[in-house]
């Protein structure tokens, strides 16, 4: 029937927060250990708080002692194993994870 608002014939969509990130920071990092070859491993963590939201990461990776400027920095892309991890704290992910009820019912009705 044109203009009902019957909820039952409306399909229900799932719902998909999205959050885009680009990371172009300088980001302190220790060199944790000399592997036998005098390639350097090293690891950075940082900490952001903005607001209600925290971004936590952490990098590492292998680079070699050539890589390192002579301003004591290494480029992302001279980093081998390199790994990023971000981990996020706060309103979105709250947001995104489903309630007791939900969970349950879920639980039930699996099929």
């Amino acid at each position: 029937m044109p203009g009902s608002t019957d909820a039952a014939a409306t399909p229900m969509a799932p719902v998909t927060a999205y959050a885009a990130s680009k990371v172009a920071a300088g980001v302190p990092a220790l060199s944790t250990y000399l592997l036998p070859n005098g390639n350097l491993v090293l690891e950075a963590r940082t900490h952001i708080k903005t607001d209600r939201e925290e971004q936590i990461m952490k990098v590492t990776g292998v680079c070699r002692p050539q890589d390192v400027t002579a301003s004591n920095t290494v480029l992302s892309n001279q980093i081998h194993n390199l790994r990023i991890e971000k981990m996020h704290k706060g309103e979105l992910p709250r947001s995104t994870e489903k309630g007791i009820i939900a969970k349950a019912l879920e639980t039930i009705f699996a099929f």
